[in-house]
């Protein structure tokens, strides 16, 4: 009979967190659902639908930078807003672009820093990520929002032992493939950032980097949710 109750309780609590479960939020949007329902969404926020060939994207405004908007889809159901400059930069630029999004970021308590690290002006670029392979990029979970009796959002940036081992299984990484065909293989496996997301078991995270191209910089951003993308199910 104990057993029983034991077994009920620990049912009650996991239908608990699930109905509860908060994912990352772009824009007060939750990143969740459908391709459809997200970009149907982003549209009202003043996004406008656009495709260049067989690539559709949406452009719009964002934090002050115009960006291109791309929504990455596993089984249909959204897991990553992924933002990019539409209008690339020089180096001086896109380093004050990068340390001001990280002063951005901590002054918001919406988020937890999990890895930024502010460039020093005396840092060349292009000799750091082309000669040393250098990866400049930030990370940030969003904290879980809880609510309080009277009906206010407070913030709570610690998950509770149960929550951790009910979701283990939900919060890996991208995978390899995944990584390739979303950021055209401009993603690395030795991320300092992926590899900190990955290990700490954040499932809201929010995270940029910085990418160049033919001496043009811009930033890539990304709003993952963890608990939709692919862990391996379909191998």
């Amino acid at each position: 009979m104990k057993k029983i109750l034991t077994v009920i309780v620990l049912l009650m609590l996991v239908g608990t967190m699930q109905a509860q479960r908060q994912v990352t939020k772009f824009l007060g949007i939750p990143v969740d659902g459908t391709k459809a329902e997200m970009t149907s969404k982003l549209i009202a926020k003043g996004f406008t639908l656009k495709a260049i060939g067989n690539t559709e994207f949406l452009e719009g405004e964002f934090n002050g930078a115009k960006v291109h908007l791309y929504i990455i889809t596993h089984n249909n159901k959204v897991w990553r807003i992924m933002l990019c400059d539409a209008i690339p930069t020089d180096e001086d630029n896109i380093k004050i672009r990068y340390n001001t999004l990280i002063r951005q970021f901590e002054a918001n308590n919406k988020y937890e820093t999990i890895i930024a690290v502010p460039i020093d002006e005396s840092v060349r670029l292009l000799n750091a990520m082309m000669e040393d392979h250098k990866i400049f990029e930030a990370a940030f979970n969003q904290k879980e929002s809880t609510v309080t009796k009277d009906g206010e959002a407070s913030d709570n940036d610690t998950h509770t032992e149960i929550t951790r081992t009910v979701t283990a299984t939900r919060i890996l990484g991208p995978s390899i493939k995944e990584r390739k065909e979303i950021d055209n293989a401009t993603l690395s496996i030795g991320s300092e950032a992926l590899k900190k997301i990955i290990q700490n078991q954040y499932q809201s995270p929010v995270w940029f980097r910085i990418v160049e191209g033919f001496g043009n910089y811009y930033i890539t951003m990304y709003y993952d949710n963890k608990y939709n993308e692919a862990n391996g199910e379909d191998l």
